[in-house]
């Protein structure tokens, strides 16, 4: 071999030898580039998913506004508890019996009840007007429950009713 040869055998060496790293720097750069790629991916992905699960949330929000509206009016704020009694009293008149308010009572909130306003009627008239009298007390628009009823008769043709209701108030 001559020394042209071994010279450009060597050139051509260093060269292969250079281009080689070269070519091994960028497939080491482009892994590095695919793996950046594929987190920047998710991340978006996950970003895009929230926003997603947002609108849903925001146009839930919007569709069940007039829902929640209706709902919320079942409640009895506690400005209008009298309101409350005096449709209980015009209720009675209405059906024919005689109401007494006996007891009245703000119950506030505890961990596992909402606040309530108790209240105690005794009801007197004649058994099926008390039976209407309770039938359409469970027709008020009111979030209620009536723990306790009781109905007996004073002398056969007149009967008392002893009624607790709570009713759930808001704030």
């Amino acid at each position: 071999m001559t020394k042209k040869t071994t010279n450009t055998l060597a050139v051509a060496s260093i060269f292969a030898l250079v281009t080689f790293g070269v070519l091994v720097a960028m497939v080491f750069v482009l892994f590095n580039k695919e793996e950046a790629l594929v987190l920047l991916k998710t991340t978006i992905a996950e970003q895009r998913a929230k926003e997603q699960a947002a609108r849903s949330v925001s146009q839930l929000i919007e569709d069940t506004a007039p829902t929640r509206t209706e709902l919320s009016s079942f409640f009895l704020a506690e400005k209008d508890t009298i309101t409350f009694i005096a449709e209980v009293e015009k209720l009675a008149v209405e059906k024919g019996v005689v109401l007494r308010t006996t007891g009245l009572d703000l119950r506030p909130a505890s961990e596992t009840t909402p606040a309530e306003l108790q209240t105690q009627f005794t009801v007197i008239g004649s058994r099926s007007a008390i039976v209407n009298f309770m039938q359409a007390l469970e027709t008020l628009p009111y979030h209620s429950r009536l723990p306790k009823w009781g109905i007996f008769s004073r002398d056969g043709k007149t009967y008392e009713s002893s009624i607790d209701i709570f009713v759930t108030i808001t704030p």
